[in-house]
């Protein structure tokens, strides 16, 4: 067996060992980087499906921040709790305080100078000496989350001017789960948009990359029917075939290990092209071989035993987390052989009525396993997924 290190990983979030496809977006966040920093601060909605590679590309801007001297707030997850003004408030001040905390410690450590710690009134020294700090605003009930934000987003923008950084740049993750909720009267989103809008008119140089499934942009749009002036759309998809082959051969380049052209022709067309499955299929295909050299055959021999492991890892564990009606609506849907199939066909081949049926259909979207393509109409966004469906229909 070639003695080297499978270069594949497949999982949520981690980093893969080549970034293929994703120049186009790196170049046009460069842009709105270079207009940052020249006064003019511009967002974005990054959306795709799950596994396409946006939380990867996301740690890729981060980096970018770093190198041209933006500070990057960054949060990797959102959930439901977020919804809450309280919650989205004090999770919105911890995250800008902690990284004004980090990256002055750094600065200091590296100029001898007084820090944006210095600032903020430390509450309660920890063990090893850890400190946490007081947020300097709590959120108050008698004002709009909206007039809460801008004001607490002004003052740090005022400290951040002190220390030369051109700009902030938030990138936040997974923020499809941050929605209004009417039943509740909290419109966080709603606010949130607002005070972005209010803050970047009175000359903060913030900028907002939202990230999340592609619901995101629609609950955007609800949120505040003006968002899409103030928002440019990355809209994250399956790679095309000269970036999936360079995501699987570049890898490769630094091991022993060699697949033939014919071997990565087929495992683009088996994965078709969804990043997550480029990893997954190659990591398999290197773990069950003893032999540097893999060809076609060597992969169709063990192909069924690959998607019987995806099926196991990957689609299992989302199908157990669904209620009944929920897998009876993703049943009726890949039972049909359109790609795209309608809300009224749907409810007519499930029988669910139509209020029950249209609550299905959202969780489905939020959880990434089903995609509207537009008003009424639905599709899968992952390959192999409606296959794995016909094959699990006694679920």
């Amino acid at each position: 067996m070639p003695n080297h290190f499978n270069p594949f990983n497949p999982g949520a979030g981690r980093d893969p060992p080549y970034l293929a496809g994703r120049e186009e977006e790196i170049d046009r966040f460069s842009l709105v980087l270079r207009d940052l920093g020249t006064g003019r601060a511009e967002n974005v909605l990054i959306h795709g499906p799950r596994g396409t590679g946006k939380t990867v590309l996301l740690h890729k801007l981060v980096q970018l921040c770093m190198d041209e001297d933006f500070l990057p707030v960054a949060r990797f997850q959102y959930n439901e709790k977020h919804s809450k003004p309280k919650t989205f408030f004090t999770t919105l001040q911890h995250d800008v305080d902690k990284v004004i905390e980090t990256f002055s410690k750094m600065e200091k450590a590296k100029k001898k100078i007084q820090t944006f710690a210095d600032y903020i009134k430390p509450t309660n020294v920890g063990i090893l000496g850890a400190v946490s700090y007081e947020p300097s605003y709590a959120l108050n009930t008698n004002t709009s989350l909206e007039d809460q934000i801008v004001e607490y987003l002004m003052q740090k923008w005022n400290l951040i001017q002190k220390k030369g950084y051109k700009g902030v740049v938030f990138l936040l993750d997974e923020f499809h789960m941050v929605r209004d909720t009417k039943q509740n009267d909290w419109h966080v989103l709603a606010d949130f948009i607002g005070a972005i809008n209010d803050v970047q008119s009175r000359g903060c140089m913030y900028s907002f990359i939202l990230c999340g499934l592609p619901i995101l942009p629609i609950n955007i749009k609800i949120a505040r029917s003006y968002s899409e002036r103030m928002f440019t759309s990355f809209n994250i998809t399956n790679l095309n075939h000269d970036s999936s082959r360079m995501a699987i051969t570049e890898p490769l380049k630094k091991t022993d290990w060699r697949f033939s052209d014919e071997l990565v022709d087929s495992i683009i067309r088996d994965t078709g092209g969804y990043p997550y499955f480029i990893q997954f299929f190659c990591r398999e295909i290197i773990n069950r071989m003893d032999k540097s050299d893999v060809g076609l055959g060597d992969y169709e021999r063990i192909k069924d035993m690959i998607k019987d492991n995806l099926s196991r890892d990957f689609f299992d564990r989302r199908i157990e987390t669904l209620s009944d009606g929920q897998i009876k609506a993703l049943q009726v849907m890949a039972s049909m052989p359109e790609k795209k199939v309608t809300f009224t066909s749907i409810q007519k081949s499930s029988d669910i009525t139509k209020g029950p049926l249209s609550n299905h259909l959202r969780r489905l979207e939020e959880k990434g396993l089903i995609y509207r393509a537009k008003r009424g109409i639905y599709q899968f966004p992952i390959p192999l997924f409606q296959e794995y469906l016909l094959r699990k229909n006694h679920i």
